[in-house]
């Protein structure tokens, strides 16, 4: 059981749930049974906001692993949005100075994805800690047309970032690619290549 959830609570939950659907959300020390329309509308509150959250691609699968104080003490701060959580975690060691390993850690995440994430933050914003939607794990395939669009660039200007190509592909096709998805295709074609040579 969570800390700060009682016992109590159970007599009213929803017919067939239990405290643990509620395990994140009650953290306040509430006494008695005065509080019971409160958590009825707390409950349905959460409910609405994770089937939210999870539609969105905002749900953080692992609440638990949130260990900043912030989430513990105010129901302000939902563990289970992941936006919040990045954004708080950016937040502590941009505007409070904390270090990046102890942040990153009291908020559940790695050092690299902290700096993903702030990279992120820094380039778009708010847009660029929200979750992207994960495409098929095949991933786009771009069309031959593209990758040879690709390869002439390169040709010309060997030197040219993979940012700067994801914009000219965006410039020239109306494209909107991950630079992922530019690296793969670059490499098949590549692969490609070398089994057609050799």
């Amino acid at each position: 059981m969570e800390r700060g959830f009682r016992r109590i609570w159970r007599g009213v939950l929803p017919e067939g749930r239990s405290e643990e659907v509620l395990r994140v959300r009650f953290r306040g020390r509430y006494r008695g049974v005065d509080k019971v329309t409160e958590v009825r509308h707390n409950y349905l509150d959460m409910t609405t906001k994770r089937r939210s959250l999870q539609q969105h691609g905002s749900l953080n699968r692992r609440p638990e692993a949130v260990r900043a104080p912030l989430f513990a003490e105010h129901d302000f701060f939902d563990p289970e949005d992941l936006v919040q959580v990045k954004y708080e975690m950016l937040r502590r060691v941009r505007v409070e100075g904390e270090a990046v390993s102890v942040v990153a850690a009291r908020f559940g995440f790695s050092r690299p994805s902290f700096y993903a994430a702030r990279e992120r933050f820094e380039s778009e914003g708010l847009a660029g800690i929200v979750p992207r939607r994960s495409g098929p794990h095949a991933g786009h395939k771009l069309s031959e047309e593209v990758v040879d669009f690709l390869e002439e660039v390169l040709a010309e200007a060997p030197s040219t970032r993979p940012s700067q190509l994801v914009d000219r592909v965006q410039q020239r096709f109306g494209l909107h690619v991950h630079v992922r998805s530019i690296e793969r295709a670059l490499n098949r074609r590549r692969k490609k290549n070398s089994r057609r040579g050799g």
